[in-house]
């Protein structure tokens, strides 16, 4: 399992900039100058944000269940195994259940916290 430890968005970027892509959907963002992708999406600052995941993950005791989601267990037998992208994996739940049925698994998540548990609960279970 490799964990990356940034986020990557899609965002619509037009010859009129970022800013443009939000004017018709009325986001009240969208006519803010030098944004982030992340703000101009949320609008949200970024770092307060990191932080408030990082201080949710550290207050909690670390045993969060490890049980993959109810919905992925009961159709992981008709998934064709492959790749699989795990975005805000937490602490890895689905992203080890998946390696451990032998996808090649790459997961996203904001907090610093929430991935340094992730790849420890990988590497319990033997898979990275």
């Amino acid at each position: 399992m490799r964990v990356i430890g940034s986020i990557f968005v899609l965002a619509c970027v037009t010859s009129t900039g970022l800013s443009g892509c939000f004017e018709s959907a009325g986001n009240r963002v969208s006519n803010r100058k030098n944004l982030s992708v992340f703000q101009a999406l949320t609008g949200e600052d970024e770092e307060s944000d990191r932080s408030r995941w990082d201080a949710l993950y550290s207050q909690s005791t670390g045993s969060v269940a490890h049980d993959p989601a109810p919905l992925l267990a009961q159709f992981i037998d008709i998934i064709p195994v492959g790749r699989a992208l795990d975005i805000a994996m937490g602490e890895g739940r689905n992203a080890v259940y998946l390696a451990k049925k032998g996808f090649l698994v790459e997961g996203v998540d904001f907090s610093e916290v929430a991935i340094l548990r992730a790849q420890k609960w990988a590497r319990e279970n033997r898979v990275h």
